[in-house]
């Protein structure tokens, strides 16, 4: 936390986190005064995913060289071995890859991009 571009990164990422928050209860209110959500939606998917992604990156930054590719029950049969670094480190190189996904479930951002311009610019 004392590297300046770290700290940098974080608080970006905790902006988008905001803005998601505040976009997410806005459509939530609209939805309970019977307004249709339309491209919001998609919109939500795209900013999620990024921040889901960007938090991923954070944490694989911070773990560092302690970062295990493999926890203890990952592979077959075990591993016969202690863990290489301290245990909030253990799983995150897997939620990285998951979170590498989020961008393609759901509908690719690709393809939610796709429905804003569409339902935005009459495209």
């Amino acid at each position: 936390m004392d590297d300046p571009a770290f700290q940098r990164k974080l608080a970006e990422i905790e902006v988008k986190l905001t803005s998601l928050e505040y976009m997410n209860l806005r459509i939530l209110a609209d939805a309970a005064a019977g307004k249709a959500v339309g491209p919001q939606s998609s919109l939500l998917k795209i900013v999620g995913s990024e921040v889901q992604q960007a938090l991923g990156e954070l944490a694989v930054e911070a773990a560092g060289y302690y970062i295990e590719p493999f926890g203890q029950g990952a592979l077959p049969g075990g591993v016969n071995a202690r863990d290489i670094g301290p245990a909030h480190t253990r799983n995150v190189w897997a939620d990285y890859g998951y979170g590498r996904a989020a961008s393609i479930y759901g509908g690719s951002n690709e393809i939610q991009h796709d429905v804003i311009a569409k339902a935005i610019l009459n495209l």
